[in-house]
Formats: structure tokens, sequence, C-alpha cells
């Protein structure tokens, strides 16, 4: 009983704990949908997209974009807003959930930027990647920025001030990597397929 009425005061007042959560979320869904773009899914049919492949690669990334955002940045920032806005607030449920939609749309571009292929359509070489190793580093570097991000977020949701200010830095910098992202996507490059 005491454990429970703990636990309920824990969950009913934002933490930075509680507010990591979000962006652990965020960034295990985008690493997973990155590394399921690299699978593929039927090896033959990639002959399509070579053929058909007129536009720059750009436009078939922003496809990519739209897929990922819509079924995936979008419930993860949604569907649990009404919960915060019930036990945190509004106004608290608001930041939180501007600043978890900030960071999953820069995790997305960072994801991304490095992607030159079509999801699902390009060979794969088993044991490519240390992935003992990378996996170690990415645990580490996404916990810690998972915490870090937590307390900002924390801090936001107790001031409006601190709120405005880095929820206007956080789209000014979203908006210098979409400019750059689109001045390196228009640079000729080509997509790989094997």
């Amino acid at each position: 009983y005491m454990l429970r009425r703990a636990l309920a005061g824990q969950v009913c007042t934002p933490s930075p704990a509680l507010a990591s959560i979000p962006f652990d979320l965020a960034f295990l869904l985008l690493m997973g949908v990155r590394l399921l773009f690299s699978v593929p899914v039927q090896l033959k049919a990639n002959w399509i997209f070579r053929l058909t492949e007129g536009a720059s690669p750009g436009e078939y990334l922003a496809g990519v974009r739209k897929f990922v955002i819509l079924l995936g940045v979008l419930p993860l920032v949604l569907l649990p807003a009404p919960l915060y806005a019930t036990v945190w607030g509004a106004s608290a449920a608001l930041r939180h959930s501007v600043l978890v939609l900030l960071v999953a749309l820069l995790a997305l571009e960072t994801v991304l930027w490095s992607f030159p292929k079509i999801p699902f359509t390009c060979s794969m070489l088993p044991g490519k990647a240390d992935l003992k190793v990378r996996f170690g580093v990415y645990f580490v570097l996404l916990t810690t920025l998972s915490l870090v991000l937590g307390l900002i977020d924390y801090l936001m949701m107790l001031s409006a001030g601190a709120f405005l200010c880095l929820a206007g830095m956080g789209v000014v910098g979203y908006g210098f990597v979409v400019r750059a992202r689109n001045r390196h996507e228009s640079e000729g490059w080509r997509f790989l397929f094997e």
C-alpha cells in the first residue's frame, strides 16, 4: 500500500527520470527503423527501383521521412499526450510533447543523414559492422543523452520562459538541419543498391 502511494506520487509529478522515457523510446524506434530499412525484403525486386529511379534521391527520402513521421514519431508524441495532460497538467504536457517532437525529428534527420539506400531494396552483408562495440557505444551515448534531455524537459515543464527559449532554439536548429539536408541531397549523389 505504501509503495503504491509513493509510486503514484512520483508518477503524478514530473521528474527527469519520467520525462526521459519518451526520448529512450524515440531513439530505440528510430534506430530500429534504420536497421529494418537496411534489411532486404525481396532482393530480386530492386530492379524496379533501378529502372524507374528518375527523381532525385531527396524526393524518395522525403517519402521515407513522411512515412516514419506519420507512423512512428507522431503516435509516440500524440498518444500519451492526454495521459500527460491528466497527470501533469495541460501546460506541462504540451511543453513535454513539443520537446519530444523536436528531439524525435532531429534524431530522424540524424538517422537518415547518411542513408544512401531505398528502404528494403539493398543487399545486406552480414558481419560488416561490429555490432558488439557499436551497441555498447550507442547504449552509453543514448542513455546519457536521454537523461540530459529528461532534465532539460523537466526544467522546461517548470518554467515557461525556459520552454520558449529552448523550444525556439530547437525550431531554429531543426530549420538549419533541414536546410543542410536539402543542400546535401541536392549534390547529385545516387542510391546504392548493392
